[in-house]
């Protein structure tokens, strides 16, 4: 495949994805990419800022020029505080309220509300498969899929909590997301990862040819329904290769995390020059 042009949007997932694997990697990739003309890291996460904040404390993540953030429903310049609040505005012009989302679902025992403040959205444990998780996991998935999460017990406990959450929903101008068979969100109707993504590359003037987006949970697969190019990476969620196969522009590495995104940019025509070392792998 013939490399893309000079400009490249890197708009990629944390957890499992970017801030998963070797960190001299990842600062050899994200190092190339600042020397690139006009190209620009953009980080798609379920984690609130705050969370970022503390994830990039823990393993040294660069900053990014923009940060989309709660899955879609927060946008911010590097780590913040600024924000960008035209894009936000535009985000929640029909968001019920996170306060008459909690009321709706407050009595289903399938769902035990995450302890996650953003201004819209609702974030839920899908209770019975957090018992089958990892002591260890937290509230952003793990590196790679567990079989607690994704034994056919979970699949089966997960999408009977999606449809009840629906159903108590279903009057209101919200999108009821499940991810990992372990986590709910409420978002506002038609905002995602993808749909923010689309909305921050018109602000940064950029052709969709110009993005690579790279994910490996169910909440990233918006930005594989995008059209851009895609890398998904070798430790991605079963539900999530399923959605994308047949998906001729999503890269299905072998590699996970960070190698994988590495892999996947390489595939689709980009030159990288990581130096010497595991980056060449």
């Amino acid at each position: 495949m013939p490399p893309l042009a000079e400009r490249l949007i890197l708009a990629t997932d944390l957890d499992g994805t970017i801030a998963h694997g070797d960190p001299r990697l990842r600062a050899r990739l994200i190092g190339w990419l600042r020397t690139q003309p006009s190209s620009a890291l953009v980080y798609v996460t379920g984690r609130s800022p705050e969370a970022v904040a503390s994830l990039a404390a823990e393993t040294a993540l660069p900053i990014p020029d923009v940060l989309i953030a709660d899955v879609g429903t927060s946008v911010l310049k590097g780590f913040g505080p600024e924000r960008m609040e035209r894009i936000e505005a535009a985000l929640g012009r029909d968001w019920p309220g996170a306060g008459l989302v909690r009321r709706r679902l407050a009595d289903l025992s399938e769902l035990a509300l995450q302890d996650v403040q953003a201004p819209r959205r609702v974030s839920y444990w899908v209770a019975p498969v957090r018992s089958l998780r990892p002591e260890s996991a937290d509230a952003f998935g793990a590196a790679a899929p567990d079989p607690g999460s994704f034994g056919t017990e979970a699949t089966a406990l997960a999408a009977h909590a999606r449809t009840r959450a629906e159903a108590r929903l279903a009057d209101l101008e919200v999108d009821v997301l499940l991810s990992a068979n372990a986590f709910v969100d409420v978002l506002p109707h038609g905002v995602n990862k993808g749909s923010t993504l689309r909305r921050v590359l018109m602000w940064l003037a950029a052709p969709d040819r110009t993005c690579v987006v790279a994910g490996d949970s169910l909440n990233d697969l918006a930005l594989f329904e995008g059209g851009y190019r895609g890398v998904l990476v070798g430790n991605c969620e079963p539900e999530l290769r399923r959605r994308v196969d047949g998906m001729e522009h999503v890269y299905q590495a072998r590699e996970a995390g960070v190698a994988g995104v590495i892999e996947g940019l390489r595939y689709h025509g980009i030159d990288l020059d990581l130096g010497t070392g595991s980056a060449r792998k």
